[in-house]
């Protein structure tokens, strides 16, 4: 009984192991690190546009922790991404068709699609918001782009937008 947990436990180590050796580790500054660890931009449909979200140092967030409004949503070649759905406001449609990629985004729910990208690229973003009616700042690229290209174009990015605070609060004030 004890060798047979062993072998299984080698198994299952060489198993986790040769999964972590395909996946390609995206570091900016120490951004990153693990291999084995996915990429995650967060996406949120919010006004008729799509919010995106890097990841930074941390576990923070690049752009002053604030989605910034982008038509191209780029990712690394060859790596282990994650793009995680959600919305503020409404329910959009999310669909790269190159990839089959067709999901959701509703408000206070995430949805996560993976993917570990093989061929760089430039592939149609089409979004709607399910009412019905199009919006153009939904339609956008998904960008697939060799690691050292996606590393420039990220600190060139975040470099060109503006750290924002928290939104003000809208509250109305009711005569009597």
């Amino acid at each position: 009984m004890c060798r047979w947990s062993r072998f299984l436990g080698v198994w299952l180590l060489c198993l986790q192991i040769a999964g972590c050796q395909r996946s390609v580790s995206v570091t900016v500054d120490g951004l990153g690190g693990n291999a084995c660890d996915p990429y995650v931009v967060t996406i949120t449909g919010c006004d008729q546009q799509w919010m995106v979200q890097y990841p930074g140092k941390g576990g923070s967030s690049l752009f002053g922790g604030v989605g910034v409004p982008l038509q191209e949503i780029h990712v690394p070649l060859d790596a282990n991404v994650v793009l995680e759905l959600t919305s503020s406001d409404y329910a959009y449609s999310f669909t790269i068709k190159q990839h089959d990629i067709r999901e959701i985004a509703i408000p206070d729910l995430k949805f996560a699609v993976e993917l570990q990208p093989s061929r760089a690229g430039s592939f149609e973003l089409t979004g709607e918001e399910l009412c019905g009616d199009p919006h153009p700042a939904l339609q956008g690229r998904l960008i697939i782009e060799p690691q050292a290209q996606f590393l420039k174009w990220l600190s060139k990015t975040s470099s060109a937008v503006p750290s924002r605070g928290p939104r003000p609060v809208m509250t109305t004030r009711k005569e009597l």
